[in-house]
């Protein structure tokens, strides 16, 4: 196929979506055996859903800013997500789904900052931006496009500035002010625009582009009737002031009671025209008479603040959903208030509702990134479940590098084969999610801690339960001596009253020595060979060597500063750890003498997070809070080449068996529109420890990167992402086509 043909296909199935075609007839017969649709995964935060006109396409909006389209029929994307370049962002999409406003990033200088926003058109079929650039002086503007999509206003709180722009061109058609600027609504029929100042509000005839009349009451949030004909109006008082639209003059209708305490917060018509809802700040809803400003049918109590409001076409049906904790959407009936059908749940708080254009069907978004469509007359859900999120939370690889350990927040460790990627022996089970996972140095067994208070040591082979050390709190952190003879744990419920260090004897699961209370938070752990020493970091940046004397912990600080990790070499005679400005030191373990050479008081500081010894005790790595990592001969404590300085955000390193090359994980955070739109970047890369040049391209995982590891041979890398574990080629950073999905279910 030529790319002529292709780029005819992709136009055609973007079609599909904002167009009655017969390809649309032709899915819905062939999708009506299908009684429950695919889940629709946005994958990333999902802010927007919108039926397209004839029902049979679904567009829905998130960031990191990406538009997705959906058939109604099936729930399966017809095309791949419209992305609009590095921090673009849709902010609003025309009524028949064909147009969308994007703003664009501003280039400027280096601190400075953006005066201005700059917002295209963009065709959806095409996937194109189109006309002139949508220029507005403010750097915090807001876009919409106007009910019939001729215009597209653009509008500012900072600057009082509001502008008319030709939807087809980009062209400007108006621009005024309002001071002070509290928003702006267009009538339905899109011939007149409302703007709202402080204590009054401006009527603007769109065809004239002059002032018809104007609103005089303090107004925070106005609404149009489904004929444009009147405007319904709340600011600060628990009653809604009902106003005709062409005369400006109120009516003698009150909607509320004055002597109510709590506020209206929000209104919406019946689209019958014959009732209107208001919501108040205490997390009510409320159906109101037009006629005589009465209630109607019961308040609709909810769990927070309500903060979507849509009714269904024939206005018999309200769907409702909540702010914050409250992860359901609600339907209601607009002449009782009483609920009709069950709640429709997401894991997170729902973000946006709609009914479909004939009215039995409902899509929702939510802050879990999926889509859902359901049932508008039972509230059932009509897409499949979405496979339970078992997000990995620590990860290991065995001794002879055949298998991995993954441990899920589902309080689930699994093994797996790492040719086969498939299950190997039993689910290891923690009533709680799992903290921490690792291999015995044997390989032979296998240490979990979790939040249920517990260490638990399984067969490596089986997966059955070997032993159980119950603790106090939760297991925050363990480690292994080398000869994995002993495990020392730190655990706690995070008061400093509580949080204790204990050493523990493998083979008997009983306490080697007493307890160590140790009243600050920890950053470094390490336990020498045979268990009779431990290493500490703490929190307040100070690290100290322990020795066990006849079951008593006895502590040497070391003559160290802004210390954040740890670890014990030659075989648990010595400890290295890094100080001033990365440079690593190292002590001896009996007598807590330095070893190496001091380092040097011209230096400065930084705080080190973490320092990691290659395998072979020849190189060390040590990484700061600076974003840089530097690796070191651990024979002449010199660097072995200058700092590998990742581009970004949070830098995690961890060093290859050889010590040859390093592996980062920067973590760059993207902010959208909102700061509940925020979201963070992982990106992998390798470089070269002497050069420090990337050996290839870094590599983009589509969410967080819960651990990243070398097989023992260095020859592959795994990286576990969500409930995913990635596995790579070291040498050239391409996928090896193997992945483990941590799908554990609770029957097996």
């Amino acid at each position: 196929m030529s790319k002529l043909d292709h780029r005819r296909l992709a136009f055609v199935i973007a079609t599909i979506v904002v167009a009655s075609v017969p390809a649309i007839a032709r899915a819905d017969e062939a999708a009506g055996s299908v009684s429950l649709r695919e889940i629709m995964r946005h994958g990333d935060l999902a802010t927007r859903v919108v039926f397209s006109p004839n029902g049979r396409g679904i567009l829905s909006v998130g960031g990191p800013e990406s538009v997705r389209l959906w058939l109604t029929a099936t729930g399966k994307q017809v095309r791949d997500p419209l992305r609009f370049g590095d921090h673009a962002a849709c902010v609003a999409v025309s009524k028949d789904c064909k147009k969308l406003v994007v703003r664009q990033p501003i280039a400027g200088k280096p601190g400075g900052l953006a005066t201005k926003s700059v917002f295209r058109l963009w065709d959806v079929a095409s996937d194109k931006p189109f006309g002139d650039a949508l220029e507005h002086p403010s750097f915090d503007a807001k876009a919409e496009f106007s009910p019939d999509g001729r215009f597209v206003l653009t509008s500012c709180d900072s600057c009082y500035t509001f502008r008319i722009w030709d939807a087809s061109n980009g062209k400007l058609l108006f621009d005024s002010k309002l001071h002070p600027f509290r928003g702006a609504a267009f009538s339905p029929d899109s011939r007149t625009l409302l703007i709202i100042g402080n204590d009054n509000a401006e009527l603007w005839d769109l065809a004239t582009n002059t002032v018809r009349c104007k609103l005089t009451a303090r107004i925070s949030r106005a609404v149009f009737s489904p004929d444009s004909r009147l405007v319904a109006t709340s600011g600060g008082e628990p009653v809604a002031r009902l106003w005709d639209a062409t005369t400006g003059k109120e009516l003698p209708i009150q909607i509320g009671n004055k002597s109510e305490v709590f506020l209206i917060y929000a209104i919406a018509f019946n689209p019958n025209g014959k009732s209107l809802v208001t919501t108040s700040n205490s997390r009510v809803a409320q159906f109101w008479d037009l006629t005589t400003g009465k209630p109607l049918g019961k308040p609709m109590q909810h769990k927070a603040m309500i903060k979507c409001l849509e009714f269904s076409p024939d206005g018999r049906l309200l769907l409702t959903g909540c702010e914050d904790f409250d992860t359901a959407a609600r339907l209601w009936d607009t002449a009782t208030g009483a609920p009709v059908g069950r709640p429709m749940n997401h894991t997170r708080s729902v973000t946006c509702a709609a009914f479909s254009p004939d009215g039995r069907l409902i899509a929702t978004t939510s802050y879990d990134g999926f889509v859902n469509l359901w049932d508008a007359a039972t509230g059932q859900s009509l897409c499949k479940a979405p496979r339970a999120a078992h997000n990995i939370t620590d990860l290991a690889i065995s001794p002879d590098g055949r298998s991995i350990l993954t441990a899920g927040s589902d309080g689930i460790a699994q093994l797996w084969d790492l040719q086969t990627g498939k299950p190997l022996g039993k689910p290891m089970r923690h009533v709680g999610p799992i903290t921490n996972a690792a291999f015995n140095p044997d390989g032979k067994s296998v240490v979990t801690g979790g939040m249920d208070n517990t260490l638990r040591i399984w067969d490596a082979h089986t997966g059955k339960a070997q032993n159980v050390i119950r603790h106090k709190g939760t297991v925050h952190l363990f480690t292994q001596s080398a000869d994995g003879k002993a495990i020392a744990t730190f655990s706690g419920d995070n008061s400093e009253s509580s949080m204790r260090i204990q050493v523990w004897d493998v083979s008997t699961g009983l306490p080697r020595g007493q307890v160590i209370d140790y009243g600050d938070g920890i950053r470094g752990l390490s336990l020498s060979s045979g268990g009779d020493f431990l290493a500490t970091a703490g929190l307040n940046r100070r690290a100290a060597i322990w020795k066990n004397v006849k079951g008593n912990w006895q502590a040497r600080e070391l003559t160290i500063d802004t210390v954040a990790s740890v670890t014990f070499v030659e075989d648990g005679h010595a400890v290295i750890a890094a100080g001033k400005m990365g440079f690593p030191q190292k002590w001896d373990v009996t007598t807590g003498k330095l070893v190496s050479p001091r380092a040097p008081l011209s230096l400065g500081e930084r705080f080190q997070e973490k320092v990691e010894v290659s395998r072979d005790g020849k190189r060390i790595l040590v990484g700061g809070n600076d974003n840089l990592c530097r690796v070191w001969d651990a024979t002449t404590f010199k660097p072995v080449g200058d700092f590998v300085r990742p581009a970004g955000g949070t830098v995690r390193a961890t060093l290859d068996p050889t010590g040859e090359t390093v592996l980062t994980t920067v973590i760059n955070t993207i902010r959208g529109k909102s700061q509940r739109s925020e979201r963070e970047e992982y990106t992998l890369a390798l470089w070269d420890a002497v050069s420090n040049k990337p050996i290839w391209q870094p590599i983009q995982h589509d969410g967080a990167i819960a651990g990243t590891l070398f097989t023992p041979d260095g020859k592959l890398i795994v990286s576990a992402c969500g409930d995913t574990v990635y596995v790579w080629d070291a040498k050239t950073g391409k996928a090896t086509g193997q992945t483990i999905r941590n799908e554990v279910t609770a029957s097996q």
